[in-house]
C-alpha cells in the first residue's frame, strides 16, 4: 500500500487524489480483495507467466507518462489529470480478474460482456472524477485508437501499449533463451 500511496502523492490536487483512492477502495471492496492483490495479480492475462504485477505496471505507466509530460514543455499537459488517469487506467481489471484456489489468475465472466476500461470509467464517474480523467481511463484501450482527444489520454495509452509490447517481447525472449 505504501508504493500506491507514493503514486497518489504525485497528484497535487487533494480532491482528485482522494477520489482516485476511492476508486481503488471501491473496486477492491466490490471484488472482495485486499491491497495485496495489486502486488500479486499480473498486469495482463494475455502474456503467459507475466512477471510484472499490476502495481509494477501502474508505477511504470505513471513514471513514464510524467517523463514524457516533462519533455513536452510547450504543451499544456495537466499533470494531475495525467497521473490520476495513469493510476486509474486499469482499475477496472480488479473487477474482471479473479484468483482460483491454485493461485492462478483468470478472467471472470463479467469480462466477457463488459470491458475493464468501461468498468474503470464507470468507477471514475461514480466517484465524480473530472471527465478528462474518465476519458483517459476509457480511451486507453486499443479499441479507442484514433478517438483520444486529449494529450493526457494519448500519453497514457501509448505508454500502456509500449509496456505491454515490451512485456510480450520479454516473455518471448525468455522462451527463446531458456527453451
Amino acid at each position: 500500500m505504501e508504493r500506491f500511496h507514493e503514486l497518489l502523492k504525485l497528484i497535487t490536487d487533494d480532491s482528485l487524489r482522494h477520489k482516485t483512492l476511492q476508486c481503488y477502495e471501491t473496486a477492491l471492496k466490490e471484488a472482495n480483495q485486499s491491497w495485496k492483490l495489486l502486488e500479486k495479480m499480473p498486469f495482463t492475462l494475455l502474456i503467459a507467466n507475466c512477471n510484472s504485477s499490476f502495481l509494477d505496471h501502474i508505477e511504470r505507466v505513471v513514471h513514464l507518462a510524467l517523463a514524457i509530460a516533462n519533455e513536452m514543455k510547450n504543451f499544456s499537459i495537466n499533470r494531475n489529470f495525467l497521473v490520476a488517469g495513469a493510476i486509474l487506467h486499469d482499475v477496472g481489471k480488479i473487477l474482471t480478474i479473479t484468483e482460483d484456489e491454485n493461485g492462478h489468475f483468470k478472467r471472470k465472466e463479467l469480462a466477457i460482456f463488459v470491458p475493464y476500461n468501461v468498468l474503470g470509467a464507470h468507477l471514475a464517474l461514480e466517484h465524480k472524477l473530472p471527465p478528462q480523467v474518465v476519458h483517459i481511463v476509457l480511451a486507453h484501450a486499443s479499441e479507442y485508437e484514433g478517438k483520444r482527444i486529449t494529450e493526457e489520454a494519448l500519453i497514457v495509452s501509448e505508454v500502456d501499449r509500449l509496456l505491454f509490447e515490451l512485456a510480450k517481447t520479454h516473455a518471448r525472449s525468455v522462451i527463446w533463451h531458456h527453451g
